[in-house]
């Protein structure tokens, strides 16, 4: 999976990749709307991406990394509802 494969939301993980690629990813970001929009799974994408020790334009899915936080037991990896 990658960011790209959240529905609906090219706009924000072309955001996100300009940030990261240009140095100025913020310290935090709030993901807000709607029920079923895909907040969760972005967040989680974009987690594995910035995280993730095999991939190199995107998350890999399957070292580690990935597997703690898709298994939400990575410790720098904190969800808050």
């Amino acid at each position: 999976m990658s960011l790209d494969d959240v529905k609906g939301q090219k706009h924000a993980a072309r955001f996100f990749r300009r940030a990261i690629a240009n140095g100025k990813l913020a310290h935090a970001y709030i993901f807000a709307g709607p029920i079923g929009v895909g907040k969760a799974f972005f967040a989680r994408e974009l987690a594995k991406l910035l995280l993730c020790t095999q991939g190199k334009d995107d998350n890999c899915g399957e070292c580690p990394t990935c597997l703690q936080v898709d298994a939400n037991s990575h410790p720098d990896v904190n969800w808050i509802n």
